[in-house]
């Protein structure tokens, strides 16, 4: 079913477990009489989605594990369709699936939906710098960038949205009493100024970027890796996909390396960004039916540099507001230091608009 129309079904918060089951037979009714057991574990629960992983388990399967059939519980977290247009994402993991990047949307209901589990497991920060597995994801952005179109059907008004629109909009819901609120706005204005764009960029070259592509969206799939030994990956949670520059995410990819524990050292040094988008520069021509001479290959690859470069403080700042509308915005229900986190992505901002001497400068400037 590549698109499906929307249940009049909802989950209860209230009653979690009862309530994942409970959709999940109303969805799949052919699993209620399965006579195997139907498995049911949560995956994760972050500020945007709680997943579960559901499977009828055919006989010799352990709890541990997931037989052919396994299910994602995509499940919206409350109150965060102030940060995430829904419709948006519901459009794009369609259109991804169209193009074998994402796995087909079985059911949507009214705060979520079920897709197909493809099997593997989340990169960890210290993946990220595992060059097997860096080379795998720059192979699937490549192709990301390459054969999805940038225009998203389902956008708002039929206008495309872009980092800048939606910067501005999270700014806007801020509380009038939060003080940073008429600065952020002020520094919006700018950061878009420094960088001589506008709010819709220049639509020529424009991609759909993945625009979340830290480690925990990065799945390493268990299957034989691709050419050369790379690790075949895939990506998942699309809440935040939006048109942008491919600069903008890979520059946005290269600020999570860090991790959640804001480890500068994991950072990519210049010599391994550039080998990077070597590797991002064949898929991409490839999957764009091209094929590039060395000397086209370094031009785009020099040229990406310098723009990645350019773009490398804006992540900071787009995901300080974020977690600054998470932190103040009373309907979104969060178990993490939302504050903290605006803090340090804010930091990061700061650190690159004052040219600071700093550990993620230094790494960042590092040639290896």
């Amino acid at each position: 079913m590549d698109n499906p129309g929307t249940l009049q079904l909802s989950y209860n918060w209230d009653y979690p477990y009862a309530s994942a089951q409970l959709l999940l037979s109303t969805v799949f009714p052919q699993w209620r009489n399965s006579p195997n057991p139907v498995g049911l574990r949560q995956l994760t629960e972050d500020t945007a989605n709680t997943l579960f992983k559901t499977a009828s388990k055919p006989p010799g399967v352990g709890d541990g594990e997931d037989g052919d059939d396994a299910i994602v519980l995509h499940v919206y977290g409350p109150g965060t369709d102030v940060l995430v247009d829904r419709r948006r994402e519901y459009y794009t993991h369609c259109l991804l699936a169209q193009h074998g990047l994402a796995s087909p949307v079985l059911a949507r209901f009214q705060n979520g939906l079920f897709y197909r589990l493809e099997p593997g497991r989340p990169c960890e920060p210290a993946d990220m710098g595992r060059e097997a597995v860096w080379r795998g994801v720059a192979r699937r952005l490549g192709e990301w960038h390459a054969v999805v179109p940038a225009t998203v059907t389902g956008s708002e008004n039929g206008r495309l949205p872009s980092i800048w629109t939606v910067l501005r909009t999270w700014i806007s819901i801020l509380p009038e009493d939060t003080t940073p609120k008429s600065v952020l706005h002020i520094e919006l204005q700018r950061l878009k100024e420094r960088l001589g764009v506008t709010d819709g960029w220049n639509a020529e070259g424009m991609v759909l970027g993945h625009g979340d592509l830290r480690c925990g969206n990065v799945i390493i799939h268990p299957r034989a890796a691709g050419a050369g030994g790379v690790a075949t990956v895939s990506f998942v949670d699309y809440e935040y996909a939006l048109p942008c520059p491919a600069a903008f995410d890979l520059a946005n990819h290269f600020s999570e390396w860090p991790g959640g524990a804001f480890d500068y050292r994991l950072l990519p040094s210049r010599a391994v960004r550039r080998d990077f988008l070597h590797e991002y520069t064949r898929s991409y021509t490839a999957h764009r039916g091209r094929q590039c001479s060395p000397r086209e290959e370094d031009e785009i690859v020099a040229t990406l540099e310098r723009q990645v470069d350019v773009l490398r403080g804006v992540p900071g700042f787009f995901w300080g507001v974020c977690a600054l509308v998470q932190a103040t915005a009373f309907d979104i229900v969060i178990d993490f230091d939302a504050f903290k986190y605006a803090y340090m992505r804010f930091a990061e901002y700061w650190e690159w608009r004052a040219d600071a001497d700093s550990v993620r400068e230094r790494q960042w400037a590092a040639e290896e």
